[in-house]
């Protein structure tokens, strides 16, 4: 800790320091790197005002809806603005649309639809709308140079305009701070549930249930680092009339210790690569190949546009209104479950949207399948905290079955609809 400034380079070889702006002395002489100086000061400062004080997500337009095209379903997306994890700010200026079939004609994407479906000529295929920030180089100008250059050298541009890409993606842009807010809400949801006489009731005994609360939130997230420990997953019980102080003690946790966990880019942070993307919706269907061989969506009455993950942002004026009560979002959906050695039953009920299980000695959860709880395409993720084996019965991986985790880390479970769960590996770590 300290007030004074002494120099900290935090910025990479070449690039500009955006904590840092130019102080003009009359007689100093400017030149580009100067000018590139001082507006990365200036763009840092705006992002991070954006992402620290408002958050990210749809702000206006960007509706998105599904027509018939030339060549099968055609998505359709409104003018609009958003604002990006990094904080950058994104102008959709026209309506735009796109075709499905044709993107998954694309090469790289007919690759990893192969690559999945392996010999099955259908596939359960889930893509994601994505927006993201990107800039351009326009307005080409002559420049001064020596004589018999190359007719590419003779102009340059002289500015950068703000633009967007649009596309579909198999993996969903990272949504981490939107994540975590709906999985805490979720963990308080599931604590006052639990509430219990017996529980605890003196203040003065939070901090070690608050350690653990934020083990679990951050393991469910997928974002908590080495093994996880089982006595971190046991439930904290607390007593109904502590229940009110252990709420402020985590929305003080929330600010001081989880935030900075799962923000996208903090001030202490420039350097880490930007995450300039939002996600607009997700379209779920089954995905057919052909004769050609090449992949096709589906009639849009068979295709779901999924908008539950999708981050909105609602203005100023809107949250000052005598309306923002009635345009708060709906409670969160969203289900954890913990497992250790020694949880009292093994088969997580239904529904739950997240699983995470630490174990010491080898242990089975039973998946439930064949209910009309389930459908077709329900997905789960289990977050595996050590490297213990856990065999999840109802449950396949490639041709594993039932399949057994030998590794730490998260999985996405789906259901096929009849008798099991297909494992996909998200993300693996040894030890």
């Amino acid at each position: 800790m300290g007030c004074d400034c002494t120099f900290t380079a935090t910025a990479g070889v070449g690039q500009p320091d955006p904590s840092r702006h130019v102080n003009y002395v009359t007689g100093m002489v400017l030149g580009v790197d100067d000018y590139a100086q001082e507006f990365a000061y200036h763009s840092a400062r705006h992002k991070r005002i954006v992402r620290d004080f408002l958050g990210y997500g749809t702000l206006s337009g960007l509706a998105v809806g599904l027509e018939d095209g030339g060549d099968g379903p055609r998505v359709m997306v409104s003018a609009g603005s958003a604002a990006a994890p990094s904080g950058q700010l994104i102008c959709v200026a026209r309506d735009q649309c796109g075709e499905i079939n044709a993107w998954l004609k694309r090469p790289e994407a007919k690759t990893e639809l192969d690559a999945r479906a392996d010999v099955a000529n259908t596939l359960d295929l889930t893509l994601h709308l994505t927006l993201c920030y990107t800039d351009c180089a326009v307005d080409a100008v002559p420049i001064p140079g020596e004589p018999c250059r190359s007719e590419e050298n003779l102009m340059a541009p002289s500015r950068r305009a703000d633009d967007y890409c649009l596309s579909f993606t198999f993996d969903p842009p990272l949504q981490t701070e939107a994540r975590a807010l709906a999985v805490i809400e979720a963990w308080i949801a599931a604590a006052e549930a639990a509430l219990d006489a017996g529980g605890e009731a003196d203040e003065a005994q939070f901090k070690p249930l608050l350690a653990r609360a934020q083990v679990q939130i951050l393991s469910a997230l997928g974002v908590s680092s080495g093994a996880i420990v089982p006595a971190d997953l046991e439930p904290v019980v607390l007593a109904p009339a502590a229940f009110p102080a252990f709420v402020l003690a985590m929305r003080k946790a929330w600010i001081t210790v989880l935030r900075p966990q799962v923000m996208a880019q903090s001030c202490a942070s420039p350097n880490v690569p930007a995450n300039d993307c939002v996600l607009l919706g997700s379209l779920v269907f089954e995905a057919t190949r052909g004769i050609v061989p090449d992949w096709s969506a589906p009639a849009i009455a068979d295709i779901v546009l999924d908008e539950r993950e999708r981050p909105f942002m609602l203005s100023a004026m809107a949250m000052q209104s005598t309306l923002a009560p009635r345009l708060a979002p709906p409670p969160t959906t969203l289900a954890l479950a913990y497992y250790t050695d020694d949880s009292p039953d093994f088969a997580p009920a239904w529904p739950v949207s997240v699983i995470v299980a630490a174990n010491a000695a080898d242990m089975t959860l039973s998946l439930p399948i064949g209910g009309a709880e389930q459908a077709k395409g329900d997905t789960v993720t289990l977050v595996h905290g050590t490297a213990q084996p856990l065999t999840l019965t109802n449950a396949k991986r490639d041709t594993a079955d039932p399949a057994v985790l030998d590794k730490r880390g998260r999985y996405r479970l789906v259901y096929n609809g009849t008798d099991a769960w297909r494992v996909f590996a998200i993300a693996e770590e040894e030890g």
